[in-house]
């Protein structure tokens, strides 16, 4: 196969050829950080369109979640008892209870800090 000429623009493959093209790389990166902080502020629409988007998938996935726990209901081909199916329910519950309560919050005036508590796993 043949070799095609390289330009000036292209990298030739020496070691401080890259050192330098990971260079230029960071520092468009940091230049990218900059122009994102002086984008305008969205509009009250904006927001509205990206909740409702957002919204709609996340609590889509939801409800696929919640139909797949259906399925384990079934006796024939699954075994669990009362205090299993208990302890599912709960966890379900409470975290559909905390999802509320930050809806709430976010509707009265705060101090700026943010209370969350993200639960890592769930056991049976």
């Amino acid at each position: 196969m043949a070799k095609k000429p390289q330009t000036s623009g292209e990298w030739a493959g020496s070691s401080g050829d890259r050192q330098d093209d990971s260079v230029e790389q960071h520092d468009s990166s940091v230049n990218d950080v900059t122009t994102e902080a002086k984008k305008p502020k969205k509009t009250l629409e904006e927001k509205r369109a990206d909740f409702s988007r957002l919204a709609s998938s996340r609590v889509s996935r939801a409800i696929d979640a919640l139909s797949a726990l259906n399925h384990l209901a079934s006796t024939q081909s699954y075994a669990w008892d009362v205090e299993m199916r208990d302890k599912i329910f709960h966890a379900i519950r409470e975290k559909m209870d905390n999802v509320e309560q930050s809806f709430i919050a976010a509707e009265t005036p705060t101090d700026g800090r943010k209370n969350t508590s993200k639960r890592l796993s769930f056991r049976v």
